[in-house]
């Protein structure tokens, strides 16, 4: 048996797909390696890391790419979670388009709002996103809202209110969503100005409809926050009215954010297994590890080579980046 002191480029991106991209643990980790070299090889936590932290800094130019590519596309959505980090409570950032997939950290959840050289502080195009309210501050973006959100809040208020206009807005915009993939699919780039505005009119026409059962619902009633979730779904579904049929009025923008949303499933399962992260150091790595994995999935690449080019010191992704 030897003591691992410099693992081969094969070796070290095994570690990293099954550390950073399966989630397993350090002691894991080094456990399987040496399982599968029958134990001549005594891989330590401490080789596991330091694995870890070569491919980060290897990756640095690869994610700044990712970031040009996504303020560079036309649609951005974005989403954010929760993460623990030395004990604090942090919160990731997630950018995504159709081809990239880019992860940030930082203490504050609306921090990257702010940020004068982030991401959303040179991308001018259309921004997905499920209405957290700091995202309006950017006055530069055009705003669209996911409607995957919207149809569970829908899907609430049939199942506790019971009203009608819950269940005729979910099958609107499920019916319009049709009718887009349709109209793609024969080619279209568009609704004309007349087919939008009949849409528009049935969003609106649903919506006088729900104000007036809500209203019926709470007359006479002293207590009425149990309907408190409806009134303000109704409020945010009309004050929000072009961002919600963003999906219409340009074909580019999807229905819903799912872009984003299956980014942060990366960041919980690594939470799941490892419950946080021990430093700021660890955390940024994971991000940018992660953001290049994602990154390759989408592109339907081998993660393992893609760590491989990484250790190798060629681009991890598409040769068409620089």
């Amino acid at each position: 048996m030897w003591t691992l002191k410099s693992p081969s480029l094969k070796l070290s991106a095994l570690v990293a797909v099954l550390n950073e991209y399966g989630n397993v643990s350090d002691n894991k980790s080094a456990e399987i390696v040496s399982a599968l070299c029958n134990h001549e090889i005594n891989m330590s936590t401490g080789t596991v890391f330091n694995i870890r932290t070569k491919l980060a800094n290897k990756l640095m130019p690869t994610v700044e790419k990712i970031k040009q590519k996504l303020i560079d596309g036309g649609v951005l959505g974005v989403d954010e979670t929760g993460v623990h980090v030395n004990g604090k409570l942090n919160w990731v950032h997630i950018f995504a388009n159709e081809h990239y997939t880019l992860f940030e950290h930082s203490a504050k959840r609306g921090s990257h709002c702010k940020d004068e050289e982030g991401i959303l502080a040179l991308f001018v195009g259309i921004l997905l996103h499920d209405h957290f309210k700091s995202y309006y501050k950017t006055k530069t973006l055009t705003h669209a809202e996911c409607n995957q959100h919207i149809l569970r809040y829908l899907k609430a208020i049939i199942e506790i209110q019971g009203h009608s206009w819950a269940t005729e807005m979910s099958d609107f915009l499920l019916e319009a969503k049709g009718m887009k993939e349709e109209a793609v699919l024969a080619g279209r780039n568009g609704f004309s100005p007349e087919e939008y505005a009949g849409l528009e009119q049935q969003y609106i026409d649903i919506l006088d409809k729900g104000n007036k059962e809500y209203e019926e619902a709470i007359q006479g009633k002293k207590h009425i926050r149990s309907f408190n979730e409806e009134r303000l779904l109704l409020k945010r579904l009309r004050e929000y009215k072009n961002e919600h049929l963003r999906f219409l009025s340009k074909f580019v923008v999807p229905f819903g954010n799912n872009i984003s949303e299956q980014g942060a499933a990366f960041v919980k399962r690594k939470i799941k297994v490892a419950g946080g992260f021990r430093s700021e150091q660890g955390a940024t790595n994971h991000m940018v590890i992660i953001s290049v994995a994602a990154s390759a999935r989408k592109q339907k690449k081998n993660i393992f080579q893609t760590f491989k080019r990484a250790f190798e010191g060629k681009d991890p992704l598409t040769s068409d980046m620089s």
